[in-house]
């Protein structure tokens, strides 16, 4: 319905991208070949390949992929088709619009199918536009790394608000309007199944610690994207000054690590 001018907040959240992996028609064929294989995109087909140990044939991993990209062409669609219709309502030129995921998806790149036992960068590494339909000007690609929790004190500074004290996340208005910044230190974190763990992403490298086996993994970004070689025991230094790090930044509460919430 129309706004009258008011202002307004509104979260549409699109589950598409995420298993079943079954996009409608057309997108359901845009990007998959031939195939033969007895896997279709419900997940009870492939469920039995979803855990750590399990192989898949390539033929039955690509097609799977080929089945998430339709739903991310789709979900794009419905994105496309949300934007016109707020420009239809006459509320394009007053709004800030802010698309992002909140993981993405592995498809046994670490012998894993799906999301939430892992912290590797198909996971972590997301999605985030930014745009202010309010001016006009070239899109910028922000090169630093930036994080989930910085987006509330950004909607709040292009809203004209002060965010609530004691947050953690920092605005990123200064980065969005093309002044010189640097990359910020990001935490994640799972506790799914039999999986509790966290990873420091800081500088072009990752740690990525498992509690519930006491492992370590150090991986440099830069030389080694796909995360494949991991240099815990040859950089013993680095990995130690950034679990450091990870451990300032959490407390241990029943055996666990969580995150320590800022104080006012």
């Amino acid at each position: 319905r129309a706004l009258s001018g008011g202002p307004f907040f509104l979260l549409v959240h699109y589950f598409d991208p995420h298993w079943d992996y079954d996009p409608p028609a057309p997108f359901s064929t845009r990007f998959t070949g031939a195939y033969s294989g007895s896997l279709t995109g419900r997940y009870a087909s492939f469920s039995e390949y979803a855990p750590p140990g399990k192989e898949l044939a390539a033929t039955d991993r690509q097609h799977l992929e080929d089945l998430y990209d339709g739903e991310i062409a789709y979900t794009d669609f419905q994105i496309g088709r949300f934007l016109e219709g707020l420009s239809r309502e006459g509320e394009a030129t007053r709004s800030v619009v802010v698309v992002l995921s909140d993981h993405g998806e592995e498809f046994k790149e670490h012998g894993v199918l799906g999301h939430g036992r892992n912290l590797y960068d198909e996971v972590t590494r997301i999605p985030l536009l930014v745009a202010d339909l309010r001016t006009s000007g070239p899109a910028r690609r922000v090169a630093q790394q930036v994080r989930s929790i910085d987006v509330f004190p950004t909607l709040c500074a292009l809203a004209g608000v002060p965010p609530p004290r004691g947050i953690q996340g920092e605005s990123l208005m200064g980065l969005l309007s093309g002044a010189a910044g640097t990359s910020r230190s990001a935490i994640s974190e799972t506790i799914r199944f039999d999986a509790y763990r966290k990873s420091y992403r800081s500088d072009g490298a990752k740690l990525i610690v498992a509690l519930e086996s006491n492992a370590r993994e150090l991986y440099d970004l830069n030389e080694d994207p796909s995360e494949r070689v991991n240099l815990w025991g040859r950089r013993a230094e680095q990995a130690l000054s950034m679990e450091q790090a990870l451990f300032e930044q959490t407390e241990v509460l029943d055996g666990g690590w969580n995150l320590r919430w800022a104080s006012d």
